[in-house]
């Protein structure tokens, strides 16, 4: 299925995972948070994929999204990438994970680019 950003968080603020997304904010075991985890479904805003890996690219979106996991502040750390001069601009979408304790960051690329190539730009940016 695919969507646009606007149907995309409009299904991340929808109440469909709610239940499960407290249940994973509230587990305190990891074997059960993994096993939550595994009952969300997963979006690849980078593209139409075969498979969920890098050789399963059918069709670029020109989106990559970045995952910042285990973060001390979550708000401390959306508010640095929404002032981040060099990041800030290419925004797509920002969203704190499912864990709660992270952030997912979805931002422009160059659709004509290949998908590792996009990364590897935004390493050297």
């Amino acid at each position: 299925m695919t969507l646009t950003l606007a149907e995309l968080h409009g299904v991340l603020v929808s109440p469909r995972y709610s239940t499960r997304t407290k249940a994973l904010r509230e587990a305190t075991v990891d074997t059960a948070r993994k096993a939550i985890k595994k009952t969300l479904d997963y979006v690849t805003p980078a593209g139409v994929f075969s498979h969920r890996a890098n050789a399963g690219v059918q069709s670029l979106s020109g989106l990559l999204v970045l995952d910042f996991d285990h973060l001390p502040d979550v708000n401390a750390a959306w508010a640095a990438l929404m002032a981040d001069e060099l990041l800030a601009p290419g925004l797509a979408m920002l969203f704190t994970s499912p864990s709660g304790d992270g952030l997912k960051a979805i931002v422009w690329t160059d659709p004509e680019a290949d998908h590792l190539g996009n990364f590897r730009d935004m390493l050297t940016t």
